[in-house]
């Protein structure tokens, strides 16, 4: 009997930690094949369709000209044993020849859950061009469905593209995606991240390059480069009644963490240089130069934190409103960004509508915004660095650079006072070619020193700039109560205001906390490293264990994921283990009595 339940136990053991990998080659496979090293299968669909909880499909370099679907449980791995599904090498899935119709990916996850796709390159899924009206959506990856547990890395996305010549009075709808997430179900979406994509090149019409969209709760979306798009760049999406209007207040992406991520040149005008054309979706803006494709957009989400993110050459840089009657976008965080060259403005909060019924959209309201520790650059249109439009409520302007285009007070608009009420301004710095005028709250004006913020880099040059030292520590965050945020911030789920590390994952607090999104420290300096030498650490990337190339005494430790999460910290002198990490990118800082340093490493 001891016997037969040993075997049992075996058994039963196995088949939960199974993992079988196969093989895919459009060069020498064949759909017959076991789908083994030495006999690989076809196509990566007829792959994806063979695949158990917990395997792994390794997809070999080449061109596929197919559309992959993951299609409910039977696609399906499990939270312990998801599938993975990884490029090896090149491989481009090319839609050249294929003609899209309907709301579809070339990559499409429809009600799959715990899954892993990574590493592809998605290109040439369009519409006929020209085309007069063509209400299919090319996208190159989309998410739908019911859904939980799913990981998107490492993917290229480009040449997705709608190129009807429709605009917003003709009655029609194109779109196309680079990404697109739509939580469509009563259950929707959960627990997603979307790590190290690049979309660019996308012909979007009058969608976004990257979106998510409608009943989604729980995400991060991390590391991810948008460029060169001709819509807004990343989207996070409310109460559209075409994607769950069963959804009542569910309806609206909420409870997720958006940080360093690129979103550079997403513009209504296009990039004519890469074959970027105008949106026509937009021709009455074009023709009136006035742009309005942000950089990261939220339109009646909640509870979102945007930390450590680049918005440049975008039309707008953040917005954050609710095109629909009544409705609001409430309780974002927007921490350590720069912002920079954007055509029309920096950051703008609230409904675009002066009335709350208006029929055309614009009437919603953005509720409890703060706005801390950003770096604003030269963002000047027919807005400003920071303009608040209608109904923007019980929100937080602090610890800020504003560097303008012109005066210091044409920073700021207001354009509807007697609508954005309860609104709180605290120190920050404003600056531009001249200093005239009043600017709320109390105010610094002196030129910040940004290193080079023509080319972008707003770091601060001088121990001498008054945005040093300067700043004021706002509340944490105690009132998101999902279990999101208990999960990412096990301190009893309190956020801090302003992040653990800065823009360039520096520590964010040296002394005083600085105004801007960095942290100035001289410990780096040439000074400082001849008085006493930097515990310079390796190898990276590593395994098992850091070292310290010099130990001046023991150093307290903590690292961080790329979120801000701490994960582990204690005292060490020469080394430091590492081998409970998961294979990732992480920060670590060290600190003695007198200084504190920052290294991102890489753990195989």
């Amino acid at each position: 009997m001891k016997n037969y339940l040993l075997l049992l136990f075996s058994i039963s053991y196995y088949m939960v930690t199974a993992q079988n990998t196969y093989y895919v080659s459009n060069r020498s496979g064949n759909n017959n094949n076991d789908g083994s090293q030495e006999s690989q299968w076809e196509t990566i669909q007829y792959g994806v369709d063979q695949l158990e909880p917990g395997d792994i499909l390794n997809v070999e370099a080449g061109t596929y000209t197919e559309i992959v679907t993951f299609n409910g449980n039977k696609d399906s791995g499990t939270s312990s044993n998801p599938i993975k599904v990884q490029a090896i090498g090149n491989v481009i899935i090319d839609a050249s020849s294929i003609i899209p119709t309907g709301r579809k990916g070339l990559i499409t996850i429809s009600g799959a859950s715990n899954l892993i796709i990574d590493g592809f390159e998605l290109q040439n899924y369009q519409t006929p061009n020209p085309v007069n009206n063509d209400n299919s959506t090319p996208i190159g990856i989309l998410v739908a469905g019911s859904c939980t547990n799913l990981v998107i890395r490492n993917n290229k996305i480009h040449d997705i593209n709608n190129f009807s010549s429709c605009t917003q009075n003709s009655g029609c709808g194109p779109g196309a995606n680079g990404i697109a997430v739509y939580g469509d179900t009563i259950s929707g979406i959960q627990d997603i991240e979307l790590i190290g994509n690049e979309v660019y090149k996308c012909v979007t019409s009058s969608s976004e390059s990257f979106t998510l969209n409608g009943n989604i709760n729980g995400f991060k979306v991390i590391n991810n480069y948008v460029h060169d798009n001709n819509n807004i760049g990343f989207d996070f999406i409310g109460f559209e009644d075409d994607v769950c209007a069963a959804c009542g207040d569910k309806n609206q992406v909420r409870n997720g963490i958006v940080k360093g991520n690129r979103s550079i040149r997403n513009t209504i005008f296009g990039n004519p240089s890469l074959g970027v054309p105008e949106n026509p979706w937009y021709q009455s803006e074009i023709n009136n130069n006035e742009g309005n494709a942000g950089g990261f957009y939220v339109d009646g989400g909640r509870n979102i934190i945007f930390d450590g993110n680049l918005s440049a050459e975008n039309d707008l840089g953040f917005e954050f409103g609710s095109e629909n009657q009544f409705r609001e976008t409430s309780d974002i965080l927007m921490i350590n960004n720069y912002v920079y060259n954007n055509k029309e403005n920096g950051v703008i909060t609230g409904g675009y509508s002066s009335t709350e019924d208006d029929p055309d959209g614009g009437g919603g309201d953005a509720v409890r915004i703060y706005i801390y520790n950003n770096s604003f650059y030269k963002n000047k249109g027919w807005g400003s660095e920071v303009v608040f439009q209608n109904r923007v409520k019980d929100s937080h302007v602090a610890n800020n650079i504003f560097f303008g285009e012109t005066s210091t007070s044409d920073c700021h608009e207001n354009f509807n006072p007697s609508s954005n009420t309860n609104n709180n301004w605290g120190t920050n710095l404003w600056w531009g070619s001249s200093v005239s005028g009043s600017v709320p709250g109390s105010s610094i004006t002196q030129n910040p020193n940004f290193i080079d913020p023509d080319s972008g880099n707003l770091d601060i040059l001088t121990s001498s700039s008054a945005a040093i030292d300067a700043g004021s520590i706002q509340n944490d965050i105690t009132t998101w109560t999902d279990l999101f945020w208990d999960t990412n911030f096990p301190t009893n789920g309190s956020i801090s205001a302003h992040g653990s590390m800065d823009y360039n994952g520096n520590n964010r607090f040296v002394n005083i906390i600085d105004l801007g999104a960095s942290e100035f420290s001289n410990t780096l300096g040439i000074e400082t490293v001849e008085e006493k030498p930097v515990p310079m650490t390796y190898p990276n990337p590593v395994k098992d264990v850091i070292h310290f190339s010099t130990s001046n005494g023991d150093y307290s430790y903590t690292i961080y994921d790329l979120t801000g999460k701490k994960l582990t910290q204690g005292i060490a002198s020469e080394k430091i283990m590492i081998s409970n990490l998961r294979a990732g990118l992480y920060v670590l800082s060290l600190k003695d009595a007198t200084s504190v340093w920052s290294y991102k490493f890489v753990k195989e």
